[in-house]
C-alpha cells in the first residue's frame, strides 16, 4: 500500500508502488528532499542526508502505523527522527536492492510471499538504478548478521531509504505475529 508515492519523480514513485502489494503491509514514499536540509556548516554530506531522510522515514512510519495501533503488541515506542539517526545503518546499493525486494515480497513475521520475488527484484533494482551510483542508502536491518533495530511499536518492521541528495525513496514493511 503506497501512502504517498510519486512525489516530484514519478518514475521512482511508480517503481516503488510496484513494490507495495495493494493488500499487503508494505508502504512507500518518494519525492524531493527539502533543500534546507543541506545547509549546515561543518557537517558532512552523509550526515546531512541522513538527517533529511530520517524525516521522510518517520513521516511514513507514523502514517503507516495508524492502521496498526490496535493490533501492535505495544513494544518499542515510535522512533523520532533524531532517534532514527542512530537506528538506521548505512548499506550498499546491492544490499538496498536485496532489502527492497525482500521487504516487498515476503512478510517479515510469517514468511508469506506477497508478490513474485523476481518481479520485486526487478522493481527494486530499477529504484536503486534511478537514484544512481552516488546515492546513499540506509536500513534498520543489518545485512551481515540479520539483526534489526525496531523503529515502530510493531513486532517486526523493515525500512530501506535512499537519496541522491535531491530525490528520495523509502519502503517500509510492518508485521505482527
Amino acid at each position: 500500500m503506497a501512502l504517498r508515492g510519486g512525489g516530484s519523480d514519478n518514475e521512482i514513485g511508480r517503481w516503488l508502488v510496484a513494490l507495495a502489494p495493494p493488500d499487503g503491509n508494505v508502504y512507500t514514499t518518494s519525492g524531493s528532499l527539502d533543500r534546507s536540509s543541506g545547509d549546515a556548516d561543518g557537517v558532512d554530506r552523509g550526515e546531512l542526508l541522513l538527517r533529511a531522510i530520517t524525516v521522510q522515514v518517520h513521516e511514513l512510519a507514523r502514517d503507516a502505523f495508524v492502521g496498526w495501533e490496535r493490533i501492535a503488541d505495544g513494544g518499542s515506542p515510535m522512533a523520532s527522527p533524531t532517534e532514527l539517526m542512530g537506528l538506521l545503518e548505512p548499506i550498499t546499493a546491492a544490499a538496498a536492492v536485496r532489502f527492497l525486494a525482500r521487504f516487498a515480497a515476503q512478510d517479515l513475521a510469517y514468511g508469506v510471499e506477497f508478490v513474485n520475488r523476481e518481479a520485486a527484484l526487478r522493481s527494486a533494482t530499477r529504484v536503486v538504478d534511478l537514484l544512481g551510483p552516488g546515492a546513499l542508502w540506509w536500513s534498520n536491518h543489518d545485512p551481515t548478521i540479520g539483526a534489526w533495530n525496531p523503529i515502530t511499536p510493531c513486532t517486526f518492521d523493515g525500512v530501506v531509504a535512499g537519496t541522491d541528495g535531491t530525490r528520495f525513496a523509502v519502503l517500509l514493511q510492518l508485521a505482527e505475529d
